[in-house]
């Protein structure tokens, strides 16, 4: 899972990116500055909200790189809102790529 779960100190839930591969990937309660604050990891509960319905995007190109699943026709699926997430975090941290915003 690229994204990993955090608490910064007034307890707030914070979500951050990390490659799986990433040497620097902090372990279960590990300290780590990010964006100006200290956050602590906390173990990550896979789970989606109630309500959502995996679907197939017909705005964004088909086989795209970063997307975990694909329908017939190439288009990539999403099963979860994290899998959304995780989606836009590959995204968006590419430079080359044009930021995206999900509107729920």
């Amino acid at each position: 899972m690229p994204i990993y779960e955090f608490f910064n100190i007034d307890g707030e839930y914070r979500e951050v990116f990390f490659n799986g591969n990433d040497p620097d990937l902090p372990s279960i309660g590990q300290i780590i500055e990010h964006e100006g604050e200290s956050l602590r990891r906390i173990p990550s509960i896979p789970g989606a909200k109630v309500g959502f319905r995996p679907f197939a995007s017909r705005s964004l190109a088909p086989g795209d790189p970063d997307a975990s699943s694909y329908d017939r026709e190439g288009r990539p699926v999403f099963q979860s809102e994290r899998d959304v997430r995780e989606y836009m975090a590959r995204n968006n941290s590419n430079p080359t790529k044009r930021k995206l915003v999900w509107n729920e």
